[in-house]
Parts: C-alpha cells; structure tokens; sequence
C-alpha cells in the first residue's frame, strides 16, 4: 500500500457483468458469468457490448478427478480467459485472441 499511496492511479477499463453460482454435488462449484460489458477510460470510446458467456469451474485439488471426469463428459472446450484482456482488446488498447 505505501508503495501505491504518493502514485496517481486512474482506471483503465471497466468490465460489468452478471453471473450465477451453481454448486454440483457439492464438489464442484461453477460460475456462469453472461454478457460483459467494457469501457475504456483512456479513450472514452463508449460501452462495448461481448456476447461470449463464460463458465468457470472451481473445485478443491481433492475433488480434482470428479471435476476432471466433469469436464470431460461435457460439451465445452476447457481455456483460459481473461475478461480484463478481453476488455482490452475490445477497446482497442491490446491484441488479445
């Protein structure tokens, strides 16, 4: 904190969006995160409006082959994401695939 209180930080992006918690089994928990917005304070470029909804699966390391048997019974392809990044990228301030 000392290091961060004498700088002037200013936002960047703002990313908004809904999401809803859903627990299965009581192993695995998943959030459901659906359409993202994003506004780039740097350029004030308006909102930018995603249609990618996001799941995310959370579980405990013991739980790990459960939430692996899970997700390979499913219709998703696992991946790492990032909303910041996608903010990013949606407002011009980074190349984010």
């Amino acid at each position: 904190n000392s290091i961060l209180i004498n700088k002037k930080l200013l936002p960047i992006i703002k990313v908004t969006y809904k999401r809803k918690y859903y627990s299965f089994k009581n192993s695995v928990r998943i959030t459901f995160d659906y359409p993202s917005t994003y506004f780039n304070y740097s350029n004030m470029n308006g909102i930018n409006h995603d249609h990618i909804n996001v799941l995310e699966i959370k579980f405990h390391p013991d739980d790990y082959y459960f939430a692996q048997n899970l997700i390979h019974n499913s219709p998703f392809i696992p991946k790492r994401f990032s909303k910041y990044l996608r903010a990013l990228s949606f407002t011009g301030s980074a190349v984010y695939l």
